[in-house]
């Protein structure tokens, strides 16, 4: 059974994890995986729209456009990020809060499973900004009854979540990856019916960061 469109934008809603609960989520483990992040030099980053794969895995086709505004491929500025959250003015609020300036997304579907694939990075003011927003967005995928962590090797810093989201006509099995790097935050999420293998998440997580 392909995966309903009220399927696709719980996902995406999800996986991004722009809080609506803001200031409640609790506070990791300093000492958690993936929380220690090596200091990295200035360097010139590329583009955010090199950073993400321009072209889909074998057997996907890029998301529809007008399959929900929470499904977007393309350039995001902060209204288009807010619209990620449940709550946009909070969504909104957030961004600002952390200095956000502009983002970029891609977004997959596999023909004929309706399995989803995207990928996002959100750019702010500085450094700070972008890992307490990653911080934050990880801590409140944690919040998802039954959500569990799971280790990211392969991109320093990264931490990954596995949650499984109930729909009307089935349950969506979600695969999420959060790290920072410069002052750029970035996701990666695969989301189906049947669960994805967190070893898929982590492989697009290392090609995105090699391209970042």
């Amino acid at each position: 059974m392909a995966l309903a469109v009220g399927g696709l934008v719980a996902l995406v809603l999800v996986a991004l994890a722009m809080v609506t609960l803001l200031g409640t989520a609790p506070e990791e483990d300093a000492d958690g995986p993936g929380t220690a992040v090596a200091t990295e030099p200035v360097r010139a980053v590329p583009p955010l729209d090199k950073v993400l794969p321009e072209q889909p895995p074998p057997g996907y086709i890029e998301a529809p456009p007008d399959i929900d505004e929470a499904v977007r491929n393309g350039p995001l500025d902060l209204e288009a990020a807010a619209g990620f959250a449940e709550d946009r003015s909070k969504g909104r609020e957030l961004l600002r809060d952390q200095g956000f300036t502009t983002g970029y997304s891609r977004a997959w579907l596999e023909q004929g499973t309706g399995r989803f694939v995207g990928a996002v990075v959100f750019e702010f003011e500085s450094r700070d900004g972008a890992r307490r927003y990653t911080d934050l967005s990880h801590t409140s995928d944690l919040l998802v009854a039954g959500a569990k962590r799971f280790d990211a090797p392969g991109v320093p810093g990264a931490k990954g979540v596995a949650a499984a989201l109930p729909e009307e006509d089935g349950t969506i099995h979600v695969k999420t990856v959060h790290w920072a790097r410069d002052q750029r935050s970035f996701a990666v999420f695969i989301g189906a019916e049947a669960e994805p293998s967190e070893a898929d998440a982590l492989a697009l997580a290392a090609e995105i960061y090699g391209r970042s």
